[in-house]
């Protein structure tokens, strides 16, 4: 047999595979999909006994997220990116805050995500927030989202937060100040290095459905009296470890019609968001 042919009878096994493959496949996904969807169906009509509106569509399947650690990491190469390859670490540096200065100006990292900069002698924009993205991605900084705010003196603030995995974190995010068209400051909280993690629990997030159940049976302990589930998102939520290491907890944030509500994807806990 020619090679010509033999690469063609291989090709075809591949191809017949490939259509074996999809034929056992895709009717197992349909009948998850299905499934999924009767039980979403199921507990908007649970919540609807109880006057709450829910609308199944906006139930998202859940990822597989576990607890996680990130490393301690050192900071120069960010501290680099933001005022120039001649910034340096600052004698009066300790293991709980890193000060670094340059002739672009200077910045402080603490353990737990906190960071504060002064940016001095940087060029104008004509666009702050592609700018912002610039700056982020020079410092390690992985956006989820990214708004921005013009104030009445013309000055801009963007604030963006962090994405972990490739989902939310749940922080107070990280503020970028303008002043004429120009970076000047930045503050917020900041997690260098989320290449370098560790799992640190067995137990995965809980289902969304889950975590709507918790938040129902805390309701009259919670005192919510709203009448609708508005949205659902999957994400993370930082916390600190003995040793300063972030820490990063699966959670699921709930939006309702009244407020805000964060549920531990490990422990169920339920907390209200407190707005400003």
């Amino acid at each position: 047999m020619s090679a010509s042919r033999i690469k063609n009878l291989i090709l075809l096994i591949l191809l017949l595979t490939v259509v074996c493959l999809l034929i056992a496949v895709v009717p197992i996904r349909y009948a998850q999909v299905q499934s999924r969807r009767a039980e979403n169906e199921q507990l908007s009509l649970l919540l609807a006994q109880y006057d709450i509106a829910l609308d199944p569509d906006i139930i998202p399947e859940s990822e597989i997220l576990y607890s996680v650690e990130l490393a301690q990491s050192e900071p120069s190469a960010a501290a680099a990116a933001l005022l120039g390859q001649d910034a340096v670490k600052t004698e009066d540096s300790t293991r709980y805050e890193s000060t670094f200065t340059g002739a672009a100006g200077s910045v402080s990292f603490a353990t737990g995500g906190a960071i504060s900069a002064e940016i001095i002698g940087r060029e104008r924009t004509g666009n702050v927030e592609r700018d912002a993205r610039k700056v982020l991605r020079a410092i390690g900084f992985q956006p989820d989202t990214l708004q921005t705010v013009r104030s009445a003196g013309g000055e801009y603030t963007v604030t963006a937060t962090q994405s972990l995995l490739g989902t939310a974190v749940f922080s107070d995010g990280l503020r970028l100040q303008y002043q004429d068209g120009a970076l000047c400051a930045m503050e917020g909280i900041f997690y260098p290095g989320t290449a370098e993690m560790t799992r640190i629990s067995e137990q995965t997030c809980i289902s969304c459905a889950d975590a709507l159940v918790q938040l129902l049976s805390r309701r009259n302990e919670l005192g919510w009296v709203g009448s609708g589930i508005l949205r659902t998102t999957q994400g993370f939520l930082p916390s600190e470890s003995a040793s300063g290491a972030a820490r990063f907890v699966p959670c699921w944030r709930i939006d309702t019609d009244t407020e805000s509500f964060l549920i531990n994807g490990i422990t169920r806990e339920v907390r209200r968001i407190e707005e400003g």
